[in-house]
């Protein structure tokens, strides 16, 4: 709960501004409901949702999933902030390329001199993850679209039946996107 107004407050400032935004709690037990259905009430999300009990990352991604209006859903991590253009630069192939079922954005530490732990953090983002990622897509074989900022064309979530719930979900969701021959 307590990173929500960042998160809200980086997807207000978007350069793309079509969104609809949905928050899922998923059974926490901190401020998220109070904080939540405050979002809603003033306007600054589009619905709050909440899972009374926990069920994992993939039933709140498949709670909202099933309540999104648009195109396109692009997964997001409450403890995330996002650059002013990520989310027009995450739906940008879908536009280039009609074969495009899903994009992986780049994650990074934006707080990287904040800690040791944060520094060590971004060159383990940097290093393996990002540079991994952009090396695996280039040839063609990139096997994981990040939960913490992935992008999906909703015919194909509705092709697939949303996340599997359980471990390796961002894998899984790749894979199934990838067997219907899409890149």
């Amino acid at each position: 709960g307590k990173h929500l107004h960042k998160l809200v407050n980086s997807l207000s400032e978007q350069t793309y501004q079509n969104l609809e935004i949905i928050v899922v709690d998923d059974g926490s037990d901190d401020d998220t409901p109070i904080i939540g259905k405050s979002l809603q009430k003033s306007g600054k999300i589009d619905l709050f949702l909440r899972n009374e009990v926990r069920g994992g990352k993939a039933s709140a991604a498949n709670l909202a999933y099933r309540f999104a209006k648009g195109k396109f859903i692009v997964h997001l991590d409450a403890d995330c902030s996002y650059d002013r253009d990520a989310i027009e630069k995450i739906i940008l192939p879908f536009y280039l390329d009609k074969n495009v079922g899903g994009v992986g954005g780049n994650v990074m530490v934006h707080n990287y001199k904040e800690s040791l732990a944060t520094t060590l953090q971004a060159i383990e983002y940097f290093d393996t993850i990002s540079i991994g990622r952009r090396v695996t897509s280039h040839l063609g074989w990139y096997r994981i679209i990040s939960g913490a900022f992935g992008a999906f064309r909703k015919d194909i979530l509705d092709n697939i039946k949303g996340w599997d719930i359980g471990p390796g979900l961002d894998g899984d969701i790749t894979v199934k996107i990838r067997k219907l021959g899409y890149e």
